[in-house]
């Protein structure tokens, strides 16, 4: 028995694909971008000359056809200190940059992707 009008659905689904990790890679420097402008500076410019400024050690990991989705975050030599930034200690409040950028990116890039997302 032959059926009419059959979609190639490996073809599809590359398509699908390809198109997924293109979205998310156009917004991942607008997403990089966030992350810098929500993470705060040193206030008494303690290392002003310094490794340890966490608004440039901001990375992006792109998304690829076998990992579709992007990372956004400190680098390694970095990201404990942007943690005790955004968590707290016991002698500083939490700033909450990440949960300021993830609301944020709720609300505006991921429609952006979503309609970026074609077959």
């Amino acid at each position: 028995m032959k059926v009419k009008n059959t979609v190639n659905f490996n073809e599809t689904m590359s398509r699908l694909i390809s198109s997924e990790v293109s979205a998310l890679n156009s917004n991942s420097d607008e997403i990089k971008s966030r992350l810098e402008n929500n993470t705060p500076r040193d206030p008494r410019g303690k290392y002003p000359n310094s490794s340890l400024s966490l608004r440039e050690s901001v990375v992006i990991q792109e998304a690829t056809p076998k990992k579709r989705y992007i990372k956004v975050g400190y680098d390694k030599q970095h990201e404990h200190v942007g943690r005790f930034v955004n968590d707290g200690t016991i002698y500083q409040d939490p700033q909450n940059q990440v949960d300021k950028t993830n609301q944020e990116i709720k609300s505006d890039i991921i429609p952006k992707i979503k309609n970026n997302i074609r077959l």
